[in-house]
């Protein structure tokens, strides 16, 4: 009896050091979708090849939708795009994220290698909704470019909707590059957007009064390097399934 008892504290003894070391552990992770799809994977795999017992959950949601996940404390730290509202959270700008004009890869419009945001008066458009985090800023370049622009469609879910619909003539779109990720980009072209250059902030978001653990905080640097690395030499590695002018953030 004594030895199994001295067999568990020393198991446990033993899983306490290497929690605290960093070398156990779950970190969560919030994520828009694209970033998830796109930025996320490598890093957590580097990180597994070198901390093969800390466990990941990772939660993919809309940015409103983070920002609360991360005040209420259910996750370490997400991946998004700069909070309307900061509050308690604490938000690292990574990165810039332009915009790129969506259409079908045999409109005579792919062959362009840039587009001025005027082209969407000229063209239907196919809008994400105003809930979204892509619509508010496609709304105020549209206005910068003292452009007044009604959707011709209005798409409220995936973005593979609004792929398909481009896919079948209805218009064209305007999303991040990466966001790109999640439209499918059979048969899409993506032409950077110009004349106003617009794109999305990309970083971290923490909560101010929340500590992490050695292991979040060894991944949440771990991430920061590597998309500051990707953002500082513009060289981010391409989704090799995307038809694109220009994938870089």
């Amino acid at each position: 009896m004594e030895r199994r008892i001295v067999a568990e504290f020393d198991d446990s003894f033993s899983d306490l050091v290497q929690f605290v070391e960093g070398r156990r552990g779950r970190i969560i992770v919030g994520t828009l979708q694209s970033l998830g799809v796109h930025i996320l994977p490598a890093p957590m795999a580097r990180f597994r090849r070198t901390y093969p017992d800390v466990q990941f959950r990772v939660l993919g949601r809309t940015a409103s939708v983070l920002a609360d996940a991360i005040e209420a404390g259910d996750v370490d730290f997400a991946l998004s795009t700069r909070p309307t509202v900061t509050g308690q959270l604490n938000y690292t700008e990574l990165a810039k994220d332009d915009f790129v004009l969506v259409c079908r890869e045999d409109d005579p419009l792919a062959r362009e290698t840039a587009l001025p945001w005027e082209i969407f008066a000229r063209y239907p458009l196919v809008a994400t909704p105003p809930s979204s985090s892509i619509r508010p800023l496609t709304d105020a370049t549209f206005r910068e470019a003292g452009l007044s622009i009604t959707p011709a469609y209005e798409c409220d879910g995936e973005l593979s909707i609004c792929a398909a619909m481009i896919r079948e003539g209805l218009g064209i779109t305007a999303v991040p590059r990466l966001a790109m990720s999640l439209l499918g980009t059979d048969a899409l072209a993506a032409i950077p957007l110009c004349k106003p250059s617009t794109g999305r902030s990309i970083g971290l978001i923490q909560h101010m009064g929340c500590s992490l653990s050695t292991a979040a905080t060894r991944f949440r640097d771990q991430l920061e390097n590597t998309i500051g690395r990707c953002a500082k030499a513009h060289s981010c590695p391409p989704n090799p399934t995307m038809r694109s002018k220009s994938f870089s953030i």
